[in-house]
């Protein structure tokens, strides 16, 4: 054959030690070795013009001798591209190398196999076996409809990607000693009598006995994978390959609860149905498997929930009071709906919750229960109040009312109102506050002369509106003589309107006399105005002094007292006005 001849130079390949390192395969270019097997090696490689990183799968020099592997290598990718599903590595050509060599160009896959997660992690919990076990169903659930079974199925071979964005996912590799059925879902001969090809650790009885193989040797497999995630251990285990192979055949393998308590009986069953020796007892597809897991997973998930729920804390006070009265302990209270008017919603009524049983059985999901709560392990359940016996008495606490809050704010109001009208009512009271109260002006009244008899009349120079009252007798011509009051009526009798005058007379209209108020300036101008009194009697006083023989002016504190005097008058806020009135007084104690 001929030597390879890289396409890179031959620094690469005399640096790395391997031929095909820099070499260019196709359209890739061979970076460095990812791994190797019994089979061949994986070298990542590159596409160059768009920068797609792969994994290139180079059969070994001693098994690209042989054609039939040669023929198993593509038929490896010709199946693969047959079923095409997320779950299974994707293969994107074939070729081979310059020195004869068969190779596959497949998917590049960033993560871990399972094989290295079980020696550092198992046993895994329940949650994580259920969803590894579910996306390798559906790879097989798959590759079977499409006529494939894989028969190698194993931890290697199950590959975790962990992608840089996004959740993790399961991936299905080597498909090299798959097989392809004439039919969907049927069975397959094996490569050549007394032939026996697989891993034996996970081999069925069928293919150790290089029987014809269906999609239930992948679930005997499948149910190997799934004891050693929740055991961490095999279930068959010996020096030998051959012994292990005669464990699969002729000995019962052991439930995965007696080697670890804390799996779900369910799934337990499950496991132990993949790992029938005949494959009439073991389930009928790996679809089936999937829903069953499923299943037990959203049981064990709404158990899980409801007993959560149901373990609600006896609320006490800090002391270790007794339960508040009308509410039983252990009870669960019950709101009311969000849609029910206020009026309606008096109570909160609160469900007692019996004793919890072992032998509670599980409620169908098909009951119809509101606001239910139901568990397998004792939990009891909590139902509204129409649901509840009648021998249970349903205590019932009153809702508060928000009526006090309204009474206090309309009390308010009214006292509020009752100070406004007081001292509107009364200026010299309103004159004694620190700040002006709007004086209230009544509108003129016009009323009888009756009870303004003795007073000297207001004569309006305006015209009578054709809506007031006749005018008063307050001024009479002479000639005129007086009319008669008329005779008062008791009520309910009614009153004779008088007579409408023919001649205009003059109108009497009354009006308040507000009490005499004196303007008072502002609290700050008035402050201002006692400062600036102070400073100028203080300077008149040594105004005088100086004039007195033997004396002279002190001029240094007139001076003073000038400025204090012009910084009271410039204040513009009382803060101001105080730190010069600070200063005055400073003053007036030295010239004690």
């Amino acid at each position: 054959m001929n030597e390879p001849k890289p396409a890179l130079g031959e620094a690469a390949t005399t640096q790395s030690g391997d031929p095909l390192v820099g070499a260019q395969l196709g359209e890739y270019t061979v970076q460095h070795v990812i791994g190797s097997g019994g089979m061949g090696i994986v070298y990542r490689g590159v596409q160059p013009l768009i920068e797609k990183s792969v994994a290139i799968k180079v059969l070994l020099w001693e098994i690209a001798r042989n054609p039939e592997e040669v023929q198993r290598l593509l038929a490896e990718a010709r199946l693969v591209n047959s079923i095409r599903h997320r779950g299974i590595v994707d293969i994107y050509a074939f070729g081979e190398t310059p020195d004869g060599r068969s190779y596959l160009v497949m998917e590049l896959l960033e993560g871990d196999p399972l094989d290295k997660v079980i020696a550092e992690r198992a046993p895994l919990v329940a949650a994580e076996v259920f969803g590894i076990l579910d996306e390798v169903c559906d790879a097989l659930s798959a590759a079977h409809g499409a006529g494939v079974i894989h028969r190698d199925l194993k931890p290697n071979n199950v590959f975790l990607v962990n992608p840089k964005h996004g959740a993790r996912y399961v991936k299905l590799l080597d498909f090299g000693l798959a097989k392809k059925t004439l039919k969907p879902g049927g069975s397959a001969s094996p490569t050549r009598a007394s032939i026996v090809v697989g891993t034996p650790y996970y081999m069925a009885p069928e293919q150790a006995r290089a029987q014809d193989v269906s999609p239930q040797t992948d679930l005997y497999a499948l149910g190997v994978l799934a004891f050693e995630l929740l055991t961490g251990k095999l279930p068959f285990e010996a020096p030998t390959p051959f012994e292990v192979i005669a464990l699969h055949l002729n000995q019962e393998a052991p439930r995965v609860r007696s080697l670890e308590q804390s799996v779900p009986e369910e799934l337990d069953e499950i496991v132990a149905q993949l790992l029938s020796k005949d494959p009439a007892d073991r389930p009928s597809s790996a679809a089936w498997v999937r829903r069953e897991l499923l299943r037990i997973r959203n049981r064990m998930q709404t158990d899980a929930t409801q007993l959560s729920r149901a373990k609600l804390p006896e609320r006490k006070d800090e002391g270790g009071a007794a339960p508040q009265p009308g509410i039983e302990p252990g009870s669960v209270p019950l709101a009311p709906p969000a849609d029910v008017p206020e009026d309606s919603a008096a109570a909160v009524a609160t469900v007692p919750l019996p004793a919890p049983e072992a032998t509670a059985e599980p409620v169908s999901p098909a009951t119809p229960t509101v606001g239910g709560m139901t568990s397998k392990y004792g939990v009891a359940s909590c139902h509204l109040a129409h649901d509840t016996p009648q021998d249970q008495p349903i205590p019932v606490a009153p809702l508060q009312r928000p009526g006090m809050v309204w009474g206090v704010v309309a009390f308010v109001v009214v006292v509020l109102a009752a100070l406004l009208v007081l001292l509107a009512a009364n200026p010299r009271i309103a004159a004694l506050l620190p700040f002006d109260f709007p004086a209230i002006h009544v509108p003129a009244l016009v009323v009888s002369e009756d009870l303004f008899e003795g007073m000297e009349p207001v004569v309006d120079p305006s015209p009578s509106p054709p809506h007031a009252l006749p005018p008063l007798a307050a001024e009479r011509p002479a000639t005129e003589p007086e009319r008669p009051r008329p005779p008062k009526v008791d009520p309910p009798a009614q009153a004779k309107p008088l007579p409408l005058p023919t001649e205009p007379r003059t109108q009497v209209v009354a009006r308040p006399v507000d009490p005499p108020r004196r303007a008072r300036p502002e609290p700050f101008q008035a402050s201002k105005n006692r400062l600036l009194t102070r400073i100028d009697s203080h300077m008149t006083r040594l105004e005088d002094e100086a004039k007195k023989p033997g004396k002279g002016l002190d001029s240094l504190w007139y001076a003073t007292l000038n400025k204090l005097r012009q910084k009271a008058d410039q204040a513009k806020a009382p803060p101001e006005l105080r730190e010069v009135e600070q200063t005055v007084r400073e003053y007036e104690k030295t010239r004690r």
